[in-house]
C-alpha cells in the first residue's frame, strides 16, 4: 500500500467530526532534490480467459498468473487446460464427477491432493483457487513423468488412449496460440 494511501487513510480516521470530509490532494511537489516516485501497482495480466466468454474476467486472469507463478507453469498452459475442460466455469462437473475449472476428478486424485494438503474434502475442489493449485500440482507432476514435454503431460493430464491424443492436440495448440498472443 502506498505512503499516499495510507496517509489519506490516517487522516480520515482522525479527521474531527464537526469539519466534514477531509479533502484529498495531490502530493505537494517534490523539494529540490527529492524524486518522487508513483506507487506501484501490479501490471495487469495478459487477458487468459478471453475465450471464455461471460466466465472470463481479471480476477480469474491474476488467478492464472499467480498459482502458475507459484508452481512454475506457464500461465498459457494453465489456462488453456481450464479453457478446454470447463470454459472456464468454477461450477462446472463432469460426466465422470470431475470438479470446477480445471476438471479434477476426485476419483484419480483425491488421495494425491489430501497428501499433499491442496484439499481436505473434494467440495474444496468447487474453489477456482483450490482448483488451479490442484490442476497445477497435478500439471507439474505429468511435466517431470513426460521429462518437460508439454504434449506428453496434457495427454497425461486426459489419461491415455485415442481420447487422450486428440485431447493433447487440441489444448497444445490452443497452449500454444495463448503463448503468442501474450
Amino acid at each position: 500500500m502506498s505512503v499516499r494511501v495510507l496517509t489519506i487513510a490516517l487522516a480520515l480516521l482522525l479527521a474531527p467530526r464537526e469539519l466534514g470530509p477531509v479533502a484529498i490532494l495531490d502530493p505537494p511537489p517534490p523539494e529540490v532534490g527529492v524524486t518522487y516516485v508513483p506507487p506501484e501497482f501490479p501490471p495487469i495480466p495478459h487477458n487468459w480467459s478471453q475465450k471464455c466468454g461471460l466466465n472470463g474476467s481479471l480476477e480469474l486472469d491474476f488467478l492464472i498468473e499467480d498459482v502458475a507463478r507459484e508452481y512454475n507453469l506457464e500461465p498459457a498452459l494453465l489456462a488453456s487446460v481450464i479453457i478446454r475442460e470447463s470454459r472456464c466455469d468454477p461450477s462446472a462437473l463432469g460426466a465422470s464427477g470431475e470438479i470446477g475449472l480445471a476438471q479434477v476428478s476426485p476419483f484419480w486424485w483425491r488421495r494425491e491432493l489430501r497428501k499433499h494438503e491442496l484439499i481436505e474434502h473434494t467440495g474444496q475442489l468447487y474453489d477456482p483457487h483450490i482448483n488451479l493449485c490442484c490442476a497445477a500440482h497435478i500439471l507439474t507432476k505429468h511435466l517431470k513423468r513426460s521429462s518437460g514435454d508439454t504434449w506428453g503431460a496434457l495427454r497425461r493430464y486426459n489419461g491415455s488412449g485415442k481420447a487422450a491424443r486428440a485431447y493433447a492436440d487440441e489444448v497444445y495448440k490452443m497452449y500454444v496460440e495463448l503463448k503468442v498472443s501474450a
